[in-house]
């Protein structure tokens, strides 16, 4: 069942059913995931302890520079691994979401490996540019490693439903309302985070609805419409 079926009102006058998956896909899913499971692997090399570290750091606010730059500095190559993960697992979901049962697409192949990076790199520039513009550095730096930390997060997530989507038969739309769950909470986190961070600069109030809904909400409206008028 396609993504869009799920999405839009159709859903209702299709019958779900479970049934036997394309091997080309599961193929390509398992080399993804052969991908990501080696950049975890060599990260967790490199550091022995950093999943405690990125589960401590999502979860923390005040001070979160000094923690990040004494226990998980966010410039070290595990870091940088734990971020390319995020590009390979979110492209590896989208391909399940999506449906697709072969790579017939050139287009469709390329916005499942482009999207998760622009995405990032949008709401990367996004925060810069509101950074250069406001001229709150701090401020706005601690929101850089909210996205930066919750990417790299979620990353790790995707890869272990990928591998749970390997290894059962889940139905599509139970997979859908899981991963959607999981990217909801990582989000509602971040935003609680941005907002208290923002709270405790005392910075004006508007930066809070700026961060609300210039760096976060618009880079979701824009890539999701893009992905619905290319893939529906």
């Amino acid at each position: 069942m396609m993504l869009s079926a799920i999405l839009f009102p159709t859903l209702f006058f299709i019958p779900e059913e479970l049934s036997a998956r394309d091997f080309s896909t599961s193929a390509i899913v398992g080399y993804g995931l052969f991908v990501s499971f080696v950049f975890i692997a060599l990260s967790k090399l490199l550091k022995s302890d950093i999943f405690k570290m990125l589960f401590l750091s999502n979860y923390k606010i005040k001070s979160i520079n000094t923690f990040l730059k004494d226990n998980f500095p966010l410039n070290r190559p595990e870091s940088f691994l734990l971020l390319f993960n995020f590009f390979i697992s979110s492209g590896i979901i989208l391909f399940i979401l999506f449906d697709f049962p072969v790579v017939e697409s050139s287009v469709e192949f390329l916005v499942v490996i482009l999207l998760p990076v622009l995405y990032f790199l949008f709401s990367i520039v996004s925060i810069l540019f509101s950074s250069v513009l406001l001229g709150e550095r701090n401020t706005i730096q601690q929101l850089l490693f909210f996205r930066i930390i919750g990417s790299q997060y979620l990353g790790v997530l995707y890869s272990i439903l990928a591998l749970f989507w390997m290894l059962t038969n889940v139905s599509h739309k139970s997979f859908l309302i899981v991963v959607v769950g999981v990217t909801v909470g990582e989000f509602l986190i971040r935003i609680f985070k941005g907002a208290i961070s923002v709270l405790q600069k005392n910075a004006p109030w508007y930066y809070i609805i700026l961060y609300f809904c210039t760096l976060e909400i618009l880079p979701m409206i824009i890539f999701y419409n893009y992905l619905v008028s290319i893939l529906s």
